[in-house]
């Protein structure tokens, strides 16, 4: 599993992607995942994983995640 950052793209904060362009520039199967802790606020996972919940570091929460919508 990739774990994708800004480190790792060596991007500076005013040089951060829109969604769609992340996606292009990383290459592969990657989506974006609408995930929460227990029903808890939602957060976004960006992760090229059929199973985003083990990222999300829920426990001993259940993690639910859902996929986002697509943009572009």
């Amino acid at each position: 599993m990739k774990k994708l950052s800004l480190e790792m793209l060596r991007l500076s904060t005013n040089e951060v992607l829109e969604r769609g362009q992340m996606a292009k520039v990383k290459g592969g199967n990657w989506a974006y995942w609408h995930c929460s802790c227990g029903g808890g606020p939602q957060f976004t996972v960006f992760t090229d994983s059929d199973d985003p919940t083990e990222l999300t570091l829920c426990q001993p929460a259940v993690a639910v995640c859902t996929p986002a919508p697509t943009i572009g």
